[in-house]
């Protein structure tokens, strides 16, 4: 049992790529940000519990996450009126460490680059995830879900013309198996994939 992990609704939201604001920015689903109906979050207890109170009816998205471990989703919550709704045990594992450097349009390191993952199944339970390359254009996701992921970049600079960041996923984007361990990849943004 893992004692303090958060648990909390999820509801449909954007990740937006790009520098312009509201409709100048590429957006992409995900699942990924409280419920605002709620915006609670519960820890579990010494045993690993958790019990949300007055919830609406119907079914509910779960988000349960500890830190140094790999987020679950869950679909199984369905709250039905005067009965208590209990979840099969879940299981909190460490999770992968995906790594690797992004090279910009000319082939040279790209510091700052935005780097996305998204599950390649549409409403797939996986993990979203963002990384900025730091100055030697490293970047570092950790604790992600086994899952089929497609991972992708935009330079720090993009315009504010949307297409702009889409040609910059399209180029470098890579799809890959995720079950456990380290993954070492470089990402292009330029035309030719090394």
């Amino acid at each position: 049992p893992i004692a303090g992990a958060e648990v909390f609704p999820l509801e449909r939201s954007w990740f937006s790529v790009g520098t312009g604001a509201g409709s100048e920015r590429a957006r992409v689903p995900q699942w990924d940000v409280p419920a605002p109906q709620t915006r609670r979050v519960v820890r579990t207890d010494a045993i690993g519990r958790f019990a949300f109170g007055r919830m609406a009816l119907g079914p509910h998205r779960l988000r349960i996450q500890a830190r140094g471990y790999a987020s679950v989703v869950t679909d199984e919550a369905c709250v039905e009126e005067q009965k208590v709704t209990e979840l099969p045990p879940q299981s909190l594992i460490v999770g992968a460490t995906i790594t690797g450097i992004v090279r910009g349009i000319d082939g040279k390191i790209e510091p700052g680059a935005n780097v996305q993952l998204a599950p390649i199944e549409t409403g797939h339970f996986g993990d979203h995830r963002s990384a900025r390359a730091d100055a030697r254009c490293r970047f570092t996701l950790e604790n992600v879900s086994p899952s089929e992921y497609r991972l992708s970049a935009t330079r720090a600079n993009v315009s504010d013309d949307p297409f702009e960041a889409i040609v910059d996923i399209r180029r470098s984007e890579i799809e890959i198996t995720v079950v456990d361990g380290y993954y070492d990849l470089d990402l292009n943004l330029g035309p030719e994939r090394r």
